[in-house]
This record gives C-alpha cells, structure tokens and sequence, in this order.
C-alpha cells in the first residue's frame, strides 16, 4: 500500500502540476516555453515533497470517516477532492505566481534598462545639439543682416532646430515606453488573488476525476490485498 501510495502523489503530483502550470502561464499572459517548463519542475518537484510528506490517503480516510462518507461513494470522492486540492493547490500557485511575476518582471526590467540606455544617449545628445544651436543664434546677431554667412548659419540653426524636435519627440516617446512597461510590471499580491480560486476549482475537479481512477489502475496493476497465485492453486 505505501508504493501504490507513492505512487499516487507522483502521478497526481503530475498531473496538478501540469495543469496548474499551464493555466497560471495562460491567465498571466505573457506566456512562454521556458517560464512554463521551469514552473513546471519546480511544481512538480513542490508536490513530490508534499506527497512524501503528507499521507494523502491516509488523511483522505479519515476525514471521510469524520464525516461519516462510506467508501468509494460520490461523498467521499468529494470530500477527498477537496483535501487534496486544499493541499496541494494554494502552495502550488504561491509557488509558481511568485515565479511568474518574478520571472515577468526581470524581463520587463532588462527591457527598461535598454530604454533608458536609449533615452541616456539621445538626452546626451539633445543637450549637445541645444548647445550647438545656441552657439549659432549667438553667432547669427553677431553677423551683418545682408551677409551670405549669415544666411547659412540661419539655415543650419533652422536645421538644428528640427533635428532638436525631432530628438524631443523621441525623448518623449521613451518616456511614455518606460512609463507603459513599469505599469506593465506584474505584481504578485495581484496576480495571485484572481489566481487561487481558479487554481482550487482545478484542482478539485482533477482530484475528483483521477484520484479513484489513479487508486483502480495501481490496485488491480499490484493487485493489493490479493492472495499470491501459488496459494489461490493450492486452496483449489
């Protein structure tokens, strides 16, 4: 019975972490390959530890009899449902929302880091191109109205003018980027509270569903409490 046990937290282990991987990565949206798989072993490894450390079974059982649920009736599927998704699901979604707002938001914030580096160069910039233009207004009132330099100092200053625009709309534009992703950034109290009712919902119906399933398939595979074929033959 322990390795039909065992057996059980694995499979189940499994089969929640999976799914609860899977929906947190698609209810965060920003899903991706990478950030599922790694919720995913870190899950599954999370549930490992809980089935070992916690007889699942055992405990089911007993709060069935507590509530006076027979075996193997609708009651008690319910009610073993409900511990185990009680169980296993809240530290699962802790667990792997904590990861995704982590994950979500080191990204948000390389992107940050490379749009202020933006922003850094082309402020440097604006300031040089600034002063430049006001070296040549300076030059300009210094010079003869009719005078053909000045001309071409008007036209280079009308030239560093727009270029200067030009930057300033730029600047803004990665103002407003930068100020777009920090609201973009997830945050965990956040993402978590809409998560923990969907993640119990699931993990109550894939309880429901597969842990008697799970419990038929090991028990007739070990044929637990059977009699050995030898001693079947010889009280024949």
């Amino acid at each position: 019975m322990k390795k039909i046990g065992l057996l059980m937290s694995v499979c189940m282990g499994l089969i929640m972490s999976f799914s609860l991987s899977l929906t947190g990565n698609l209810m965060s949206g920003r899903f991706a390959v990478p950030t599922f798989l790694l919720s995913f072993l870190c899950s599954f490894v999370l549930s490992l530890l809980i089935g070992l450390c916690v007889p699942m079974k055992p405990l089911c059982d007993k709060i069935c009899r507590k509530f006076h649920a027979p075996p193997q009736t609708i009651q008690s599927r319910v009610l073993s449902a409900v511990v185990s998704s009680l169980i296993y699901t809240p530290l699962l979604t802790t667990v792997m929302v904590f990861m995704n707002t982590t994950l979500a938001g080191a990204a948000i914030d390389r992107q940050i880091d490379v749009k202020q580096q933006e922003l850094t160069t082309l402020t440097q910039e604006y300031t040089a191109a600034e002063t430049e233009a006001d070296r040549l207004r300076t030059d300009i009132t210094a010079l003869a109205e009719d005078s053909a330099e000045r001309a071409a100092m008007q036209q280079s200053l009308e030239q560093q003018t727009a270029a200067l625009e030009k930057m300033g709309a730029g600047q803004t534009q990665l103002e407003n980027s930068i100020a777009s992703m920090q609201k973009e950034k997830p945050v965990f109290f956040k993402a978590w509270l809409p998560s923990l009712p969907v993640s119990l919902a699931i993990g109550f119906i894939l309880s429901f569903l597969f842990q008697p399933l799970l419990l038929n398939v090991l028990m007739k595979r070990f044929r637990a409490g059977a009699p050995p074929m030898a001693n079947r033959g010889g009280n024949a």
